[in-house]
């Protein structure tokens, strides 16, 4: 009797150190990142029977349980991925929205300084030094728009950085539970017991692993994580782990796109696959918000430099000279495709910017024809031939492209950059009309003419001898003589007359027959300042999208959804913390030590310590009592 007594306090002693290490373990990993709260789960040992009952034989410590909630563990994976989503894209694209909203240093204070200047000019034609503040100004707006975009630019690079080391991390939290796999496998079939700290230190890696991609897990029967990405990319499989490396993007190489490498070369994963964790934020951020921004800029600057530059070839310079381009406007970016196998080669330019978007096109061989794909929304267009005019960009190829051959066009990608001043010397800005009309003194009716405008260089200009417009009373109309088209006009007061195709003016009144009134070139017009006027009246003009905003209104389209996209993804990313907290409160609920628990138990395994430890002096007691007897 006193031998069953011994053996079962020895297992209620047993029982209760295993319980006071496994409660000093969860004390001592309080602050332990990842650590689960741990318990010993015991059972009876089986009793014996002799013949009266079944008399107990102690206790037994089946195993050391992981507290543990798998659905509530998923969720914090889960809300962790989207948490750090949208914190990445808010932390890229907040960038962009403090350089669009720079009141000193932006594009919007530049454009006003140029008009400004320019509305100067059209006070003082004349003057000198007013004619180099149209130029300095001109050089600050260029200089403007080049900064600008080197700073998106030098975004872009930060971002191609962080994707590299995003996935060194990421290849090495794969390999990390790639190898804790290997030892969970080898721990559970030698012990046939949970390695609860090798769980809980691949628990960790997914949390971490999914702060940079969004995985998710599945456990294999021999205790096994197979980890997945996108969708359903494997990343570990048992303790095997693939290699992502940043490939060149075929189709654009300043882009880095995430493919897995392997014996034979990559397979490239598509971006909008990858869309959790930072890295697919900083993806998400490119594709959404960068590469516009630079488009929408590029946009504003060639629409800028185009229409200053046409208005300014309406005019005469200083010295009585056709206005010349003031901005040498950037190129039309095309990108071949690396996989192309053809000859052809694709050029564009920009035709018309009232109908220019900011969407990059991809064109391609399909059937042996055409089709320009709008890459902002996917509309398609087929031709037979080229070359072919969309959205105001000219498309043309040369050479033989083959079937499947691929080209990205960016029409407006690098305009920004590539935006220079054509001119230095102030004398050369075109303030004066190239025109002059004038009424002559005989004139007996009390018609008047008004100071014509240019709408257009192409044809006679600068005038070589003036044009006459005599009135014909019978006929109602102006016998035109001089080198000009249409011979003759049909008189309607207030009406615009057009000469040349590019000459207008206007004549009111009640002319008188005989009535005449010329078009002559502005020889000596170095005080006239109708073209200043029309360049600064440049700033209210509907220029772009099919002539329905102005260069401002066009820039605070850029500032205003750069803007509602940050304040997007910063609300986003406050709600996915807040849901990252609760959701992590919950599984902490379950997993966390709570120190007043464990003060608890403590106190329990302590007093069955020593409850054991009494049982085992009463079991020697009485073994002795035994001895005594037989003596």
């Amino acid at each position: 009797m006193a031998n069953g007594i011994f053996s079962i306090g020895i297992t209620g002693l047993n029982a209760a150190k295993i319980g006071l290490d496994i409660t000093g373990n969860n004390i001592a990993n309080v602050n332990t990142p990842g650590y689960s709260r741990q318990e010993i789960l015991q059972s009876p040992t089986t009793g014996q029977n002799l013949g009266s009952g079944y008399i107990g034989q102690g206790t037994q410590v089946d195993t050391v349980a992981r507290q543990y909630n798998s659905f509530l563990q998923n969720q914090v994976v889960l809300n962790q991925s989207q948490q750090s989503y949208y914190e990445s894209y808010s932390a890229q694209i907040t960038q962009i929205d403090d350089l669009l909203n720079d009141s000193s240093t932006g594009i919007s204070p530049a454009m006003q300084k140029f008009f400004s200047s320019m509305q100067d000019l059209a006070n003082s034609p004349m003057s000198g030094s007013t004619r180099q503040t149209v130029v300095s100004s001109s050089e600050s707006l260029v200089e403007s728009f080049k900064s600008l975009d080197g700073q998106l630019k030098n975004i872009e690079t930060g971002v191609n950085t962080q994707i590299n080391q995003s996935l060194n991390d990421i290849n090495g939290l794969s390999s990390k539970i790639a190898d804790l796999n290997q030892k969970i496998q080898s721990a559970g079939s030698y012990t046939n017991q949970q390695p609860n700290s090798f769980l809980d230190q691949r628990d960790e890696a997914m949390k971490s692993l999914n702060k940079l991609i969004q995985a998710s897990g599945t456990v294999q029967a021999d205790g096994s994580l197979d980890v997945y990405i996108g969708t359903g990319q494997s990343l570990v499989v048992g303790n095997r782990a693939e290699t992502l490396v940043a490939v060149k993007d075929s189709a654009d190489p300043s882009q880095l796109n995430v493919a897995v490498k392997n014996s034979t070369g990559s397979t490239v994963l598509q971006a909008s696959s990858l869309a959790g964790g930072s890295l697919g934020g900083l993806l998400a951020f490119r594709d959404e918000s960068l590469n516009s921004t630079r488009n929408q800029l590029g946009k504003l600057a060639v629409g800028f430099a185009t229409t200053v530059n046409a208005q300014q070839s309406l005019g005469t310079d200083l010295k009585g000279a056709l206005g010349t381009n003031m901005f040498a406007v950037g190129n039309t970016n095309v990108l071949a495709n690396a996989n192309n196998t053809g000859s052809g080669t694709v050029s564009a330019a920009i035709t018309d910017v009232k109908q220019l978007t900011t969407s990059d096109y991809e064109l391609s061989v399909q059937g042996g024809q055409y089709q320009v794909k709008r890459l902002s929304d996917n509309v398609t267009q087929t031709f037979g031939t080229l070359p072919q005019t969309v959205d105001g960009v000219a498309i043309n190829v040369t050479g033989t492209p083959a079937e499947g051959d691929r080209f990205v066009v960016q029409p407006t990608r690098l305009q920004a950059f590539g935006l220079s001043m054509n001119i230095s010397d102030g004398s050369k800005i075109a303030a004066a009309s190239p025109i002059l009309t004038q009424q002559a003194s005989t004139n007996t009716g009390n018609a008047s003419i008004s100071a014509g405008s240019v709408v257009n260089n192409t044809n006679g200009l600068p005038l070589a001898a003036p044009i006459s417009l005599t009135y014909d009373a019978t006929a109602g109309a102006f016998n035109v003589t001089g080198d000009a088209t249409p011979t003759t006009v049909s008189y309607v007061t207030g009406s615009t007359v057009t000469l040349n195709g590019n000459l207008q003016f206007n004549i009111t009144g009640t002319p008188k027959n005989g009535d005449q009134f010329t078009i002559s070139a502005n020889t000596n017009g170095v005080s006239d300042n109708r073209n200043a006027l029309a360049l600064g009246q440049l700033q209210t003009t509907k220029i772009f999208d099919n002539s329905t905003s102005s260069y401002q209104e066009n820039y605070a389209q850029l500032v205003s959804a750069v803007g509602s996209q940050t304040r997007l993804v910063d609300a986003s990313a406050q709600s996915q913390t807040s849901l990252l907290n609760a959701s992590e409160a919950a599984a902490q609920g379950v997993s966390g030590v709570n120190l007043d628990e464990e003060a608890a138990r403590l106190l329990q395994y302590q007093q069955a310590y020593q409850a054991s430890g009494k049982l085992l002096q009463i079991a020697s007691q009485l073994f002795d009592t035994i001895l005594q007897l037989g003596r």
